[in-house]
């Protein structure tokens, strides 16, 4: 579907009676910068004063197209582009935040806060990553698994590592999901893709959690236009969110691999482990480094 007028967007945030007291409301994502499918939402950013919590988010639907809108708090937002980054988890947030600077659209703006938000656009469009954060992509701590199919998951978490290593050295905007690196997915074409998403979104929704991810959304419209690859490729992302919030004590980055052999030495819910399975033995690659 045609993304619509602008003028249209902002109209249904506005009457959504969301965007009271915003600074300023932006679109974002693949309809911002004109890669979304016909399935793809419309990503929208708030920035408001006082956000608390700093990052909420809800969706709605109007004109035919599901809104996801993120509300952030300003001043969080601002002053996580003024920070250091301490680790890679800082760097992957930093990426986010410019990535709607850089290809967002500005919809509406106070005025006050106008010369602000502008500042922040150019400095998004002129950012250079430092050379010291490089070294953020190693873990040399980390102990690979011995089952089969766990060291699958944690080689393929170090490809994913050396990916946003060449990516923070050609100054390139990083992501945690495997999805935001699609060039680098090998092309599948699974007969039991159905099957796979079911398996996993059993281990899902026994998890007991209340918000929907976003990666399962992706995942349910890959399976529902044969999409394969983006299916597997969100549906590894979920596992991988899945496996942390089960551990007792995950590591505190994101990207971890040791987070895989935690995974294998301990007691996690038996239908995380078929998700893991079956996921790892039906689809041992998915992502090739050049």
């Amino acid at each position: 579907m045609t993304t619509p007028e602008l003028g249209d967007i902002l109209k249904s945030v506005q009457m959504q009676g969301l965007s009271e007291d915003c600074i300023a409301i932006i679109l974002a994502g693949s309809r911002a910068i004109g890669t979304h499918r016909n399935d793809s939402d419309i990503d929208i950013v708030l920035l408001s004063n006082l956000q608390s919590p700093p990052i909420t988010n809800t969706k709605f639907d109007s004109m035919g197209f599901v809104f996801d809108v993120w509300t952030y708090d300003y001043e969080y937002f601002r002053s996580t582009l003024q920070q250091e980054a301490q680790n890679l988890n800082d760097v992957d947030n930093i990426s986010l935040f410019l990535s709607i600077l850089q290809g967002g659209k500005l919809l509406s703006c106070s005025s006050s806060y106008k010369k602000s938000i502008e500042m922040m656009i150019q400095r998004a469009q002129k950012w250079k990553w430092k050379e010291n954060y490089i070294s953020d992509t190693y873990f040399p701590q980390s102990v690979p698994p011995e089952d089969a199919i766990y060291q699958t998951a944690y080689n393929e978490n170090n490809v994913l590592l050396q990916l946003i290593r060449d990516h923070l050295q050609s100054q390139k905007l990083i992501s945690h999901r495997l999805k935001d690196f699609n060039q680098y997915l090998i092309h599948l074409d699974l007969p039991d893709i159905s099957d796979i998403f079911d398996i996993v979104d059993q281990a899902y929704h026994e998890a007991g959690i209340s918000r929907e991810w976003t990666e399962l959304v992706d995942a349910r419209k890959a399976v529902a236009r044969n999409d394969d690859t983006l299916a597997i490729a969100s549906l590894r992302d979920v596992i991988r969110f899945l496996v942390r919030i089960s551990l007792e004590n995950p590591p505190d980055q994101l990207l971890d691999p040791s987070i895989w052999h935690q995974a294998e030495v301990s007691d996690l819910p038996p239908a995380l482990c078929q998700a893991i399975s079956t996921m790892y033995s039906r689809c041992p690659n998915l992502i090739k480094y050049p």
